[in-house]
């Protein structure tokens, strides 16, 4: 998978300081989908962990909204792992914890500041 940078380079993407509104609202609903399509039971390495942006903290302290997105979506991605942690059998490969993974050091509390803060 490319980086940020390597897109940009490319000019395949925008700096995260120029995105327009429908632009974060297509961000939103892509990775609404994706998630939505990891519940459903598709590879998280084709789905959530394409979204490139995920792994750059730089870029989303230049874009509020952005971050909001993704801090929201390792705050839902842990709790579907912590969930599924407590179930009495683990059959789903897709499920196991490896080394790419959510965060877990988002708060919960911040991330509601934050979000009401964009409004």
């Amino acid at each position: 998978m490319d980086t940020y940078e390597k897109l940009l380079a490319a000019g395949k993407v925008k700096q995260v300081e120029h995105l327009t509104r429908q632009e974060m609202l297509m961000f939103y609903d892509q990775m609404s989908a994706l998630e939505m399509q990891w519940m459903r039971g598709q590879a998280i390495g084709e789905t959530v962990f394409t979204f490139v942006l995920m792994y750059d903290d730089s870029l989303l302290e230049r874009n509020q909204s952005l971050k909001a997105l993704v801090d929201s979506t390792h705050l839902n991605g842990n709790m579907a792992f912590q969930y599924i942690r407590r179930t009495n059998s683990l059959n789903e490969d897709d499920y196991i914890i490896c080394t790419f993974t959510f965060k877990d050091h988002i708060s919960y509390q911040d991330t509601h500041q934050l979000l009401l803060s964009l409004e």
